[in-house]
This record gives C-alpha cells, structure tokens and sequence, in this order.
C-alpha cells in the first residue's frame, strides 16, 4: 500500500462522512495495488457506506473476514492503512492523486499492448491507431459515478455562459444552419446540441449538411464533416457548386476560360477554410467518436457534420435499436466534446410523397427524437408532373427550449441550396 493510499484509508477511517463524496468519485480498480487487498478492502468501505452502516473497524474486519480473509490478515491490512496522518481538508486531493496514478498506469497498460499487437505485424495500423485513440479517451473520460452540482456553483456557470451569448455582436446564440429565418427561429446551433435533420432520399438533407458546414468553414470556424455516403472529392464539387451552379460543375469540359478561372479562384479560398472531411464507408459509433476527438484535439474542431444517421454501424438486432444507439453515441459525443453536431436522416416513405413530413416519419423513429436536441424536417412537394412545386418548408419538429412551427424556403436546383421563401405562412 501506498503513503497516498494509507493517508487516505485513514481518512475514511477519521471522516466517515466523507466517504460518500468518495465514492462517487473513485472506483475499487482506481487502487492498483500489487494484490487486491487494497480493492477489496475500498469495496467494503463503500459497500458499508450504501448499506448505511457505521464505517469503523469492527465492521470493516467483520465484513473482511466474509471476504475470505483470516483474522489476522484482516487485522494487519487494517493496522497498516490507519498508520497514515491525513489531513481532512485532502481528501479531495488524494482522490485526484489516486485517479491520476490509475489513468497512467491504464494508459501504460494500453502503450503496451499497441507495442505487442504492432510487432505481430498482421494487424492493420490504422484500426490499431483508432481503437488506441478510443480507449484512450475511455480512460480519459472515466470519473466514477456521477456526482450533484449545486445551484450556487451553476449559476455562475450559467450567467458566465449567458454574458458571452449577450456579448456577441451577432444575434445567433450558437452557430448558424445557413438559413437566415431558421437561425432566428431556433438560435442557432448552441455548443453541446444534437441537431437531426430529416428528409426523403434526394430531397435535400445533404444539402442542409453542406450549406451548414460552408456557412460555418467560411466563417473561420472548425468544421468536420462525416461523408457517409458522398466521396470527399465529390462533396467538394458539391461546395464548387453552391458557387458556381451544381449543372456547371457536374460538366467541367463545357466551363469557358472565365468560368474556369473563377472556380478556381472560389476552390483556392475553399482550401483555405477550417474544413475537413472524413469519407470512411464503413463507420462505428467508436471510430466515429476516436476521429472526433482527434481532430478537436489536433484542429480545434467546434462544429461536426454527419450524412447521414442510418449508414452509421451500430451495434443491435434490428434497424430500431441500431439507430437509436448511433443516435445516443452522438449525443453523447456532441455533450462530450461540448460541440454542436448536426446529424442527418433518413425520412420513411410516405404513401403520398406530399404529406407533410411528422415526427414519426423519422425511420427507425422515437429513438432519434428522444435523443435530439432540435429536430428539423424537409418538406419540397411535387406537381403532377413530379416536379418541386417551389412551396418547400422547414419544419420545426422539435426545439427543446423554443416554439415548433413551419418555415417557409425555396430549393435552389441550380446551387442545390436552400433559401427564404416569403410568404404569409410564418413559424
């Protein structure tokens, strides 16, 4: 046993009281002791204190000896973890101190199996480095359970975050969509958010991925985005196309010399921007967190795209439960990386391709819903001849914190962009 173990059992020992901030913050495997007498005896402690028995060391003893140990290695493990002389105001302190030497040695743990599975020379180095990278960020994020936080460490959290939203010069509390009325409608993208985005299949939910992430690259802010299904070259020609008209891009042999240049020059500014593409077919819920991560660690990334939410491999024994596993992994992403994420999907197929899309057209729906944030949905009805009527909305699904509504757009076919549609109707 450790100084700063046998200062901290003592502790426990001195301060009962105590335990219970203790527990919530350390874990039986935080102790790496040579042999398990430490854990086992953190287990006991923690097992009094949810029982509500006194921890003193007669029940500690007696609960020791149920564990299979003999008298007298009860008592030996007990003299020597009350020989310490903590002080109670660290206690904070040596549940910090312990944490961080069972991270490192957990960190040293995993270099060392890298060295292992690298040597073997069979494995492939890139799902070696992502699966280094997630486990990583597992150690990283593990704190023990869950602890409260008071209302009078909060509220300066929160006036802290409300000065900085006042202070802007900008109206947007959070990052814009790229669609002026739905910015005013919902805020914007606030940090932390998970935004869905709903549509028929070729009915513009990439395009609300792509204007969002231009929008926001063009600004100067960090943005990844997960290309699911569209290759990264052709999502930049999607980016060209905003510029210069998706028909003139998709035929680059028709471009005049002055076309030509000025889509270089656009594609020259674009290679400037804080954009980043990730075009992986196949991805996990876990690869899709490690590469998050990474590129926040190594860009700064503060706003992630994903096109789209069904493609994602997560696990479960049908569409329902996959979907809704990938859709909790990114909330859970999007909360700890403290970053919006706008994740698009997939709407069911009506059986009137102009019914007003509902919450429930979601596919694979319910799940989706509960974990979001806000939800937004593609309306674009169809003439008699299967043609956009110019009609098209945005539908407010969800908003946690603000009205639901309708909001009238137009789809630009030409730059395959969405943009105001005044009309009477408002949200």
């Amino acid at each position: 046993m450790t100084p700063l173990e046998v200062d901290f059992f003592t502790a426990m020992f001195l301060w009962p009281a105590e335990v219970y901030a203790v527990t919530s913050a350390l874990a039986p495997e935080d102790f790496n002791a040579v042999s398990d007498d430490v854990r086992k005896l953190y287990r006991v402690i923690c097992d009094l204190a949810e029982q509500g028995i006194a921890i003193d060391i007669l029940h500690v003893r007696e609960r020791l000896e149920l564990s299979g140990m003999t008298p007298t290695q009860a008592c030996d493990l007990i003299s020597i973890a009350t020989d310490g002389a903590p002080l109670q105001c660290n206690i904070p302190r040596y549940c910090q101190k312990i944490k961080e030497k069972a991270q490192l040695s957990q960190f040293a743990k995993e270099l060392e199996l890298v060295t292992l599975r690298t040597q073997s020379g069979s494995i492939n180095p890139i799902e070696v480095m992502e699966e280094t990278i997630q486990e990583i960020n597992e150690i990283r994020g593990a704190r023990g359970k869950p602890e409260s936080v008071a209302a009078k460490e909060l509220c300066p959290a929160f006036l802290e975050q409300a000065f900085v939203e006042r202070s802007k010069p900008e109206q947007l509390a959070g990052l814009s969509i790229g669609i002026p009325s739905v910015d005013d409608a919902t805020t914007g993208m606030r940090p932390a958010e998970l935004w869905i985005t709903g549509a028929l299949p070729g009915r513009g939910k990439t395009a609300i991925g792509t204007m969002a992430a231009v929008r926001n690259a063009g600004q100067g802010i960090p943005t990844l985005i997960f290309s699911l299904e569209m290759p990264a070259v052709e999502l930049m020609r999607r980016v060209a196309g905003i510029e210069m008209g998706s028909a003139v891009v998709r035929n680059m042999r028709a471009l005049h010399d002055a076309q030509w240049d000025r889509m270089a020059e656009y594609v020259a500014e674009v290679s400037t921007w804080p954009l980043y593409v990730v075009d992986a077919g196949e991805m996990t819920p876990s690869r899709i967190s490690a590469i998050a991560h990474m590129e926040v660690a190594r860009h700064g990334v503060r706003f992630i795209v994903v096109d789209y939410l069904q493609l994602i491999k997560a696990p479960g024994k049908d569409p329902r439960e996959r979907v809704g596993a990938a859709a909790n992994s990114l909330r859970l992403l999007a909360k700890d990386l403290n970053v919006p994420i706008l994740v698009l999907s997939q709407l069911r197929r009506p059986a009137n391709l102009n019914d007003v899309p509902t919450m429930i057209d979601l596919r694979e729906s319910g799940e989706i819903e509960a974990h979001a944030n806000t939800v937004l949905l593609l309306y674009q009805p169809m003439n008699k001849s299967s043609q956009p009527t110019g009609d098209d909305e945005i539908i407010i699904g969800k908003q946690r914190n603000g009205s639901l509504g309708s909001i009238p757009v137009s789809f630009d076919s030409r730059t395959l962009t969405f943009h105001e549609r005044y009309s009477e109707r408002s949200a």
